[in-house]
């Protein structure tokens, strides 16, 4: 008998509390108790500089993987309300192989094991996949940043201080060249040539050290990935004040 659990990818947990509320609901629990409880890891600095600063959803024994709402061919309610999509449902054994894709993520099973009645259905079209497609699991929502259609032309838009906009499309095609790291190499900022600070998606315009900006290189120039740089909120800061 498989034996079933959750996964969650914390490195896109937001911190909402969603997957809190709704189980609470599901449940009828009292104040003060959870199924799952949101837990917050920093901010804190390591030794090397970076910043840990991490949500992290922690399912409690009053979790029985929402035993009735699987038996109706349903996802777990917290999987179900989980904003950013970082929340999975499946066997144990699917759940490792999908872990070895997503370094940043949790697998529990609970103990003791419930005796779910695991019902079958069919994903929706844009979530099917190729082979296999009456399976039950989390719908498997890719952690990719989406991209905008690309046009012929950026139309240029400055803010009121004149600074060049860039349009989200094409910040996140810098996100993807950075690979999610600050791009800052100026001198005077404690690092030697690139920060590579890891930062998180989540936080763009944040400001806290995982904050961070997508910064025209030409303020004048065209709208576009390869005149910007993603600068976290520390280098930010120490720029101000250059």
């Amino acid at each position: 008998m498989s034996e079933y659990g959750l996964m969650i990818n914390y490195e896109f947990c937001t911190g909402c509390h969603s997957c809190e509320v709704a189980c609470k609901l599901n449940k009828h629990l009292p104040a003060g108790a959870y199924g799952i409880k949101v837990l917050q890891d920093g901010p804190r600095k390591n030794p090397d500089g970076s910043w840990e600063y991490n949500y992290i959803p922690v399912p409690t024994s009053l979790c029985d993987l929402c035993e009735e709402r699987v038996g109706e061919g349903r996802l777990p309610t917290c999987v179900h309300h989980c904003q950013s999509g970082c929340m999975y449902f499946d066997t144990i054994e699917e759940l490792a192989k999908l872990s070895i894709e997503k370094p940043h993520s949790m697998i529990y099973r609970l103990a003791p094991q419930p005796d779910l009645k695991v019902a079958t259905f069919e994903q929706p079209e844009y979530e099917k996949e190729a082979v296999d497609p009456l399976i039950y699991r989390a719908f498997d929502r890719p952690q990719v940043v989406p991209e905008e259609p690309a046009a012929e032309k950026q139309a240029k838009v400055f803010d009121e201080d004149g600074n060049l906009i860039i349009p989200q499309g094409e910040v996140n095609k810098a996100w993807d060249r950075a690979g999610g790291k600050c791009e800052c190499a100026l001198d005077g900022h404690g690092h030697d040539g690139a920060h590579g600070v890891t930062l998180n998606y989540m936080m763009q315009g944040g400001m806290n050290p995982i904050g961070w900006e997508a910064v025209p290189i030409d303020p004048q120039g065209e709208p576009v990935a390869d005149n910007c740089l993603i600068i976290c909120r520390t280098c930010l800061n120490q720029m101000a004040k250059e």
